[in-house]
């Protein structure tokens, strides 16, 4: 049993520890430890910079909120009066953020880190705002576990030292709150005893951590207690396209950013195979062998004409290989990650989703798709210093339509082809030490490799940087086509050849709609939105147009999809290639080392359409792949955050209207629910003895007090205060009020305390006072006593 001790009012207030303004020292802890979780945001970030940004605008606006409540006691007052609301609307602003920039399609940061944003935010923001000790201790307790988390999380140094000056101004504000409480402690006082509400919640809590050691001891797997709590990546099948790390590469990598000699296996002989998966093989292991027309009928071909062909296959095989759209795809069983000897052919560092293309094909038969033109590039590649370092400017010249650079890192891991994996809009590319143009070129098809080179040496980084692109200049009413050059004409026909009857169905998706990027984009949408990605649907063998039999059966894989976009827009008239290699899925991004890892299962194809005459501008048609990004202006952003809010609003309508109606209804009802709640802990409280009922009842009534506008002044006894209740209240109810203030001043400032041969009578009049003194009654009384 514990010691309670009974003082007046002014008494009760001290020993809640009530003081004119927030601590200095609890805001001190909460901003040692939002240190160290900036330390490990900054470090978990590939955008250092922008994080760093952020951070910086965090910190201004928490010194602005800091300073108002100083200097404005009204501010203070009501923050204090509404610290729930406070603490709710300051955790939303961090997770409105996050979930915004997801929806732009944009790698926000982990759930994790998410999760301690919202903790430093709750301690900093009663830090700030509560005057009370209660509210300062919760305080300096969410900023210990932040700091502990944040140590679990980060090996940097600065994150040690960090928690080694927290912890020498947490002894401080210890130091400080013990002798605060060793000052009301000698305060004469009635002693009596009660129930140990500390000892009790601190033997609960043990027993709650002992049951769950033994459920986790006995199953075997803390998984069950660290997912979704601690910092971690669970260590279960499950993942997450936002996490740091997960099953998979994580820890057992190094991530070499700089430097490819020391990216390799921890404890691995991963490298050490030599049987590299080239591109082909990799296009057949994930879509299937290509499967092939029977003929039924032999022709003979003149000797001529048997020459001409052999010359037109022989070119045909000189540019490169052919990609098949008809083929028969086996039902494959994946393999568990820990069989997986290769599982990355390359990583990529930098924004992602990213396509990465490797070969494009201009001729279509309706089944098979070949590169038979020779794509003509500007200007040759050249040698130019960037940073002390030799940059090979592969595309020098740029165009209206692009804005800004984007930079990407690229590591060859498992990927045997001479070609280079690069992005769109190709720029300058970047390998240590390598100052030769020659060490680049262009292939017929219009893709970069590296000449002379069976594939590309294993580990070998590659830095990379590409123009972005806004299309606003594209969207307005006009065709792109007529201002190609007429040279820029003729190399571009065999990009417009169609091998189907498809102009009507193109000319139905495009009614109304003016000629230009317009119609582009009216094709890709209607192909993303009416028609289904099942990688199984293709096409039968004997089919001899497989983009007829794609539109028929609205699904298919996604070669069909960049094959049915080519062909449609074609037959409008606009030059469409499609474009094979790999999609840098966002949901592989790894936070931790900051890079996206590409398997074999991320092969991809997709199509391009030139809009100048020299670039070629990436669209993608398949559902369930993000569409290229755009480099957007300020004005863009806040249209597009505009109109995604609009078209939200209209998917969940009735969700928003009901919960529209709810809050009306809470914030219209808020007196009546809220007296109801009151009136639940009242009852909750209350049973443990007289004293506990008379006091909880006294809560109550000052609760209804408050709620109706008349809250007790501090220099006021209860007995004062709620003298107008006693003469407004019938007569059969006065009785029982007056003795109901009798017994709380008997409680408050008698010596001798309750008698327990009263518990029957408080009881009665505890009851009297919550039928009587509701709400409304509380409100004409204290209006009739000020007339």
């Amino acid at each position: 049993m514990t010691v309670r001790q009974v003082e007046s009012p002014s008494r009760i207030e001290a020993l809640t520890g009530d003081q004119a303004t927030p601590r200095l020292d609890t805001l001190l802890l909460a901003v040692i430890a939002g240190c160290s979780l900036s330390a490990v945001r900054i470090e978990t970030a590939w955008h250092r910079g922008a994080t760093a940004a952020w951070i910086v605008g965090e910190l201004v606006v928490m010194l602005g909120l800091w300073m108002a409540v100083r200097r404005y006691a009204e501010v203070r007052h009501r923050a204090e009066a509404y610290l729930p609301l406070c603490l709710l609307g300051a955790v939303s602003v961090p997770i409105g953020f996050t979930f915004l920039w997801r929806a732009l399609g944009y790698n926000a940061i982990p759930n994790e880190i998410l999760m301690l944003l919202c903790v430093q935010v709750a301690a900093m923001v009663l830090a700030m705002v509560s005057q009370r000790r209660r509210w300062s201790g919760l305080s300096v307790t969410l900023s210990a576990a932040l700091l502990l988390f944040s140590m679990t999380m980060s090996t940097q140094p600065v994150v040690f030292f960090v928690a080694g000056l927290y912890g020498v101004v947490g002894l401080w504000w210890l130091m400080v709150v013990y002798w605060e409480r060793l000052q009301v402690a000698f305060v004469p006082s009635h002693v009596e005893q009660c129930v140990p509400v500390r000892s009790a919640v601190v033997g609960v809590s043990a027993l709650v951590v002992l049951v769950l050691a033994g459920f986790v001891g006995s199953v075997g797997a803390s998984t069950y207690v660290l997912k979704g709590f601690l910092p971690t990546s669970g260590g279960d099948q499950w993942n997450d396209p936002n996490a740091r790390s997960g099953v998979g590469d994580g820890d057992a990598m190094v991530a070499a950013k700089d430097n490819a000699l020391s990216f390799g296996p921890v404890e691995s002989d991963l490298f050490l195979e030599s049987d590299m998966p080239s591109l082909y093989d990799t296009f057949n292991e994930a879509y299937g062998r290509p499967t092939k027309l029977k003929q039924q009928k032999a022709i003979a071909l003149q000797t001529e004409e048997r020459q001409q062909s052999d010359q037109t296959i022989s070119q045909t095989q000189r540019s490169g290989r052919e990609f098949s759209a008809a083929r028969q795809r086996k039902p494959t069983q994946r393999k568990p990650l820990a069989d997986r000897n290769s599982p990355a052919l390359l990583y990529v560092v930098g924004k992602t989703p990213l396509h990465l293309g490797l070969e494009a094909y201009d001729r279509f038969d309706g089944r098979i798709w070949t590169h038979t033109a020779k794509w003509q590039e500007a200007s040759a590649p050249e040698v130019q210093a960037r940073f002390g370092k030799p940059w090979i400017v592969v595309r020098p010249r740029s165009s209206r339509i692009h804005r800004g650079t984007s930079c990407y890192g690229l590591k060859i891991i498992n990927l045997k082809t001479a070609r280079v994996p690069h992005p769109p809009q190709l720029n300058e590319v970047h390998v240590d030490r390598v100052d030769r143009a020659d060490f680049f070129d262009w292939t017929r098809d219009g893709m970069l490799e590296m000449p002379g080179q069976e594939f590309i040496p294993q580990l070998t980084v590659i830095h990379m940087h590409s123009r972005q692109v806004n299309l606003d200049s594209l969207r307005i009413n006009f065709d792109f086509t007529r201002e190609f050059s007429d040279e820029q004409q003729i190399m571009l026909n065999p990009y417009r050849e169609v091998s189907g009857k498809h102009r009507a169905t193109a000319e139905a998706w495009t009614s109304g709609i003016p000629r230009g990027w317009l119609q582009v984009e009216a094709v890709v949408e209607r192909l993303r939105h009416r028609f289904q990605h099942d990688p199984q649907a293709t096409a039968p063998d004997d089919c001899g147009d497989v983009v007829a039999h794609f539109l028929e059966c609205r699904r298919g894989p996604d070669y069909l999809f960049a094959s049915a976009a080519a062909e449609l827009l074609r037959s409008l008239g606009y030059p469409v290639r499609v474009v094979s290699g790999f999609y840098a899925d966002p949901r592989r991004f790894d936070h931790r080392a900051g890079q996206t890892t590409v398997l074999s299962e991320d092969v991809h194809v997709w199509a391009e359409v030139c809009v100048d005459g020299r670039n070629w501008v990436t669209i993608e048609p398949t559902p369930g792949y993000h569409a290229p990004g755009e480099h957007r202006t300020l004005r863009q952003w806040a249209a597009a955050c505009f109109w995604y809010s609009v078209r939200w609003c209209q998917r969940h309508m009735i969700w928003l209207l009901c919960g529209a109606f709810g809050l009306v209804l809470i914030v219209c009802l808020r007196r009546t629910w809220l007296d109801h709640v009151g009136w639940m802990v009242c009852m909750a409280c209350g049973w443990q003895s007289p004293e506990a009922r008379l006091a909880w009842t006294i809560r109550l009534l000052e609760w209804r007090a408050w709620l109706v506008g008349r809250p007790r002044a501090p220099q006021k006894t209860v007995a004062k205060w709620y003298r107008p209740l006693v003469q407004a209240a019938p007569d059969s109810q006065r009785a029982s009020l007056n003795r109901f203030f009798q017994c709380t001043d008997r409680l408050f400032y008698s010596r001798r305390g309750i008698a327990s041969s009263n518990a029957g009578e408080i009881r009665q009049v505890c009851a009297a006072v919550v039928s009587t003194c509701e709400r409304n009654f509380i409100s004409r009384s204290f209006s009739n006593s000020s007339r």
